[in-house]
Formats: structure tokens, C-alpha cells, sequence
């Protein structure tokens, strides 16, 4: 007997089987029954950006999908979306979105497989060369969190890296 892979579900369980020969001329009949828990999975965050590295004043798409160990994407969660940059305007280190608060915008529901964050024009900006900063440089970060659901464990991921001026 096989079970299809995602079939038991850990919230589901726990699962049980029995089985039951029925006997020949030589052997008797004779059954047997297991109970198995079913364990929540593991997951992995794959994150992409539109431009890599960020550009400056532009805005960024982020894409998410989380899949499980062998790549298999999950269909159910959410990913919450945190992004830091070393000189930005203020407010603008959320995603765009239509939620009451700006930080509620951060938390994206799984679509068809995928969450996506744009996080606004002028979240990343590096500052113009000055007498007192020649050589500016600015840095970012981009963390997701995938939350986990009742099947499968959190996971995240950070992307981060830095621009010259």
C-alpha cells in the first residue's frame, strides 16, 4: 500500500492502519493494526527580486514561493516581508498594499503558489557624493518569513547587499 505524498496531514492524524490476511491452506488468518503520527514538514524560502542589486530611488518587486524539502510548492500560509535600508524616506520600508496600517501591508497570504511585496519607490536611496561623503554607500536588507502552517514548519530567508553612490 502507498499513500500519495501530502495525503496526511500532522492536524489530521493520528492515522492508523490495519491489515488483514485472509488465510491459505498452510496459514491462518491473521491481522495487525499501527497508529503513525504524521510530523509537520519542512519548508524553504526562495526569494527573488526584479533588479539585484536594488536600484537607487526605484522601486523593488520582491517574489516569494516556499516550497518544501524537495521543491514541491506549498499552497497554504503567509509570508511576512521586512526590509531595511541605510538611508530611505520615511514610512517607505513597507510594501504597497490597501491594508489599515502601513506594517499590516507587510504580510502577504500565499497565491497561486507565491507572495509578492513591491516595496515602494525610494525605499532604497544612496545619498549624491559630497565633500563630507565622497564615496557614498548604501546598504539593504530584505528578510521573509514564511509562518508555517498546521503541515508545515516556518522558515525564512535574507537577501542583503550594498550600492556605491
Amino acid at each position: 500500500c502507498t499513500i500519495p505524498k501530502g495525503t496526511l496531514l500532522a492536524d489530521d492524524g493520528p492515522f492508523s492502519a490495519t491489515a488483514t490476511y485472509s488465510g491459505d491452506d498452510t496459514f491462518g488468518v491473521s491481522t495487525a493494526s499501527t497508529s503513525v503520527a504524521a510530523s509537520v514538514g519542512s519548508s524553504r524560502v526562495l526569494v527573488s527580486l526584479d533588479t539585484k542589486p536594488p536600484v537607487n530611488g526605484a522601486s523593488t518587486t520582491v517574489t516569494v514561493q516556499v516550497v518544501d524539502g524537495p521543491a514541491t510548492p506549498l499552497l497554504a500560509g503567509n509570508v511576512v516581508f521586512q526590509a531595511t535600508s541605510t538611508y530611505h524616506g520615511a514610512g517607505a520600508l513597507n510594501c504597497t498594499g490597501t491594508a489599515k496600517t502601513a506594517a499590516a501591508n507587510n504580510i502577504k497570504a500565499l497565491v497561486g503558489q507565491q507572495a509578492v511585496c513591491v516595496l515602494p519607490a525610494g525605499w532604497f536611496k544612496v545619498p549624491a557624493p559630497s565633500t563630507s561623503n565622497p564615496k557614498p554607500k548604501g546598504s539593504w536588507s530584505i528578510s521573509v518569513t514564511y509562518t508555517g502552517n498546521s503541515s508545515f514548519a516556518p522558515s525564512y530567508k535574507t537577501l542583503q547587499g550594498s550600492v556605491a553612490g
